[in-house]
């Protein structure tokens, strides 16, 4: 415990690194992942000049989206920030984890009836209907030997 897991100058990460890099100059459409890290300096607090020099700042009714997958998600990693008015949809309910956030979202309250809850829940319950009313007449019927 507490050994480091890589090294920079470690000779397999370099080979693998070698590679990932060979197999992008082979495709454009494959982009290595390779983490640098926080913007620190040598002293390990967080290096000004380039932050100035290539920001972080997150403009107005922008969003930084993020996937869960580090190193394959297409995110604003790869496309940029997201523009408020392209998100749709809240989220209702906190399944996963399970922890004091579990349950009803921290939210303000959004209508209850709208067109796409209509038009979705009109056809999960038609879909219910029909397999209660053909498992229903399926079982009435007598089995033949």
């Amino acid at each position: 415990m507490g050994n480091a897991i890589f090294k920079k100058d470690d000779q397999i990460l370099i080979n693998f690194l070698q590679r990932e890099y060979r197999k992008q100059s082979l495709s454009n459409q494959y982009m290595p992942f390779e983490d640098l890290g926080p913007p620190l300096d040598e002293n390990g607090s967080l290096n000004i000049e380039f932050i100035r020099k290539f920001g972080i700042k997150i403009p107005e009714k922008m969003y930084l989206v993020l996937g869960d997958n580090h190193a394959m998600s297409s995110d604003s990693r790869e496309f940029g920030f997201v523009p408020e008015n392209n998100l749709k949809g809240i989220a209702n309910f906190t399944l996963w984890p399970p922890s004091y956030r579990w349950g009803k979202a921290f939210q303000p309250p959004y209508p209850f009836l709208t067109l796409p809850r209509i038009i979705i829940w009109s056809t999960a319950l038609l879909i219910a209907l029909i397999s209660f009313l053909y498992n229903r007449n399926f079982i009435r019927k007598p089995l033949k030997f």
